[in-house]
């Protein structure tokens, strides 16, 4: 799958040199302003950001601190183009909050890997919550993504035990629209919000039914099931077993229980 590469490049000359590099591997959108951007993003999944610093009107700096500040953007990953070099302009560009910064004149090749490269740490997001078992997302590599998701995890757990936890309500906690927020966690996760939550509901129920001395009805209310027949058929589909069997099994086999609750912690497995 193609990756939907934004150019906000004023510079004709320049613009169709990135587009012609890029085009072979990207779907390529132009915008020439924030507005532009805004509509370009939300409407295409947009993946990854170039922006010229000399944009007219809003520059490419307060373009790119736009982006970082929404949160239903700031998972884009944005390179700013700049001709200046100075201790200032440096300043400038890690204030904006962008990924990377390339000084003109610059290698297309060069810029290529970098693009890459910080399209391959996205991607190792996605499959951490999607339950690949690569290395866990952790303060350095997750950027923006690491507040947003420990935000969103401590809501989840805070609220686990509400049934009517859904989208609506943690779209709202995270004081995001709901389509906003459905569509940030498809991009970063590969996962809806309630695929988020159930994978959450069961981790919690499977430490719960091993570490502690709760009846598997106990267990069901406790993370938020409605009944205990739907929390079984859905621990089943999840686990392969009843809850009491796995129970059972946990306790003859004495293996140690891995912790449930940590969305960002070095067990991706939890993931799975």
């Amino acid at each position: 799958m193609r990756n939907n590469l934004l150019l906000i490049v004023p510079d004709k000359k320049e613009q169709e040199l990135l587009v012609k590099r890029f085009l072979g591997n990207y779907n390529i959108y132009i915008a020439g302003n924030w507005a532009e951007v805004l509509h370009l993003a939300e409407t295409n999944s947009i993946q990854l950001i170039m922006c010229s610093v000399d944009v007219p009107a809003v520059n490419g700096w307060e373009l790119c601190r736009q982006v970082k500040s929404a949160a239903h953007l700031c998972h884009i990953p944005v390179i700013l183009l700049t001709a200046d070099d100075s201790f200032r302009s440096r300043i400038r560009n890690l204030e904006s909050g962008a990924d990377a910064f390339v000084r003109r004149p610059y290698s297309l090749t060069y810029l290529d890997a970098l693009a890459s490269n910080l399209l391959a740490n996205r991607e190792k997001i996605r499959a951490h919550f999607a339950g690949s078992r690569c290395k866990p997302i952790t303060a350095a590599n997750a950027g923006e993504e690491d507040s947003f998701f420990k935000k969103l995890h401590t809501h989840i757990i805070n609220n686990m035990h509400n049934c009517s936890l859904n989208v609506s309500l943690l779209a709202r906690l995270m004081n995001m629209s709901r389509a906003a927020f459905y569509k940030k966690m498809k991009t970063v996760t590969h996962l809806t919000p309630n695929e988020l939550i159930n994978k959450l509901r069961l981790s919690r129920a499977a430490e719960l039914l091993t570490s502690a001395d709760y009846k598997v009805n106990e267990v069901a209310r406790m993370t938020g099931f409605h009944s205990q027949s739907s929390f079984a058929k859905t621990f089943v589909k999840r686990f392969k077993v009843t809850p009491t069997e796995y129970r059972q099994m946990r306790q003859k086999t004495k293996l140690p229980q891995r912790p449930a609750l940590h969305l960002l912690n070095n067990d991706a497995a939890l993931y799975n």
